[in-house]
């Protein structure tokens, strides 16, 4: 594959490795997973399965040993690996990496008869990965691929050239999933027809109803007509009771969802989010996907919240601006430091406030609270955090259940700080005060 200038961000693919998974939408699959497709795939994780996470570091190691030459041991960064993949590097985040690794090297896919190269259908069977470790100097990731991984993708006449910038802008991992299964179905055609209930088991999607799944569909296809260039048009034909045929459809040409002018702060945002874009680093805030991580925090975390941890990372980001607001939205880092600097302003304008130190008192407590909140939750077991969730589900507004369930990032951190709401407002037996 030719490597010009836009090449770099571009990484090819079998199309066998769109069509069926390589990784799977549920965190909490068990260790030794094992999924067969009817047509004769079989996939087998002999730790933890891959997720949506892992599915990005893969291409994005792919995209180095293709820049590489296709090369079969690859040397990367902890921190460039995790920036490059929208991740804000710290200790957590690179056990996190190290861990994708592990679950990488304990895959093996298995096609009986149904590894297609353009001509022929195979059987095959081999890994991802065979080795990786961590240099001791340098904490570099070395990386060595399965050589039949390598040279099945690197040799493929029937592949497609996937653009990492687009797939990792994608919010949830439905939408990640649809955007494979869409590109490989776009090969040489513009239309494809599924049945629901097939799409869904082609994700896998964990769906009953059809009604469901369309829901998901719509969610995961707003998602990437917003945020990459493949724009595409769904129609439904209902056949009978609990069926339904999708008709996709490949538009080219005007976006569903245009930029903004300018890559900016347009008249088509919302008065709020402008007034937030305008806050942010001069440097960044023509940035799309700066743009679109504000417009969606506001939706869920409100205008307060998001604007203070605008200001807290112009202060403190010093690299990386993008990733240090997006840990900054969904940890709140900028509620003590928004909290010392009103409490400065106030005593510079008045020194005597009379509520000053209830304010303050108050702050201190709430802060508290919340932490003794999130430490409660993570003790539950499995059913009482369901439970508990199930509950916040219920009292937050219909626009927000819905986001949640379509896997959205910011609907899902508020739906989180809900939880801690009612726990802290509960009193629920076990927390102490």
């Amino acid at each position: 594959m030719q490597q010009n200038a836009r090449d770099k961000k571009l990484v090819k693919q079998d199309i066998n490795f769109l069509e069926y998974p390589l990784w799977f939408q549920d965190e909490r699959l068990p260790e030794g997973f094992v999924w067969k497709d009817r047509d004769g795939f079989v996939y087998r994780a002999g730790y933890k399965p891959p997720t949506r996470l892992d599915g990005l570091y893969l291409m994005y190691w792919m995209l180095r040993s293709q820049q590489a030459g296709w090369a079969e041991h690859i040397c990367v960064t902890q921190r460039n690996n995790m920036s490059s993949c929208g991740v804000y590097p710290n200790k957590s985040k690179s056990l996190r990496l190290q861990d994708s690794c592990e679950r990488w090297i304990n895959v093996t896919v298995k096609f009986k008869g149904t590894f297609y190269d353009g001509k022929r259908y195979e059987n095959l069977q081999f890994n991802i990965i065979n080795d990786w470790w961590t240099n001791k100097k340098t904490k570099h990731l070395q990386i060595d691929f399965n050589k039949i991984w390598l040279e099945k993708v690197k040799h493929s006449n029937f592949f497609k050239l996937i653009d990492f910038n687009e797939i990792r802008r994608l919010r949830s991992p439905r939408a990640a999933r649809l955007y494979e299964l869409l590109v490989k179905n776009f090969q040489a055609r513009d239309e494809w027809v599924i049945d629901a209930q097939k799409l869904a088991h082609k994700y896998p999607m964990p769906r009953k109803y059809v009604s469901q799944i369309i829901r998901d569909v719509k969610a995961a296809l707003d998602d990437i007509t917003r945020h990459t260039s493949l724009q595409v048009n769904m129609s439904m034909e209902n056949h009978e009771r609990g069926k339904a045929m999708l008709h996709f459809e490949k538009l080219t040409g005007k976006k569903i969802y245009p930029e903004p002018p300018g890559r900016s702060s347009g008249p088509d945002l919302p008065s709020e989010v402008r007034r937030l874009v305008g806050l942010i680093n001069e440097k960044h805030r023509g940035k799309r996907t700066v743009i679109d991580l504000v417009t969606k925090a506001v939706g869920e975390l409100g205008v307060e919240y998001v604007k203070r941890n605008i200001l807290y990372t112009n202060e403190k980001a010093d690299k990386n601006y993008q990733a240090y607001l997006g840990q900054a939205l969904k940890e709140d880092w900028g509620l003590g430091w928004w909290e010392d600097k009103k409490k400065a302003d106030q005593i510079k304008q008045c020194p005597e406030l009379p509520r000053q130190g209830q304010d303050e008192e108050q702050a201190r407590r709430e802060r508290v609270l919340r932490r003794q909140a999130r430490v409660y939750i993570e003790n539950l077991d499995d059913k009482g955090r369901e439970k508990l969730r199930q509950h916040a589900m219920e009292v937050v507004d219909p626009e927000m259940r819905k986001k949640v369930k379509a896997g959205d990032y910011f609907a899902n951190v508020g739906l989180k700080r809900k939880m801690e709401s009612l726990v802290m407002g509960d009193g629920h037996d076990g927390m102490s005060s």
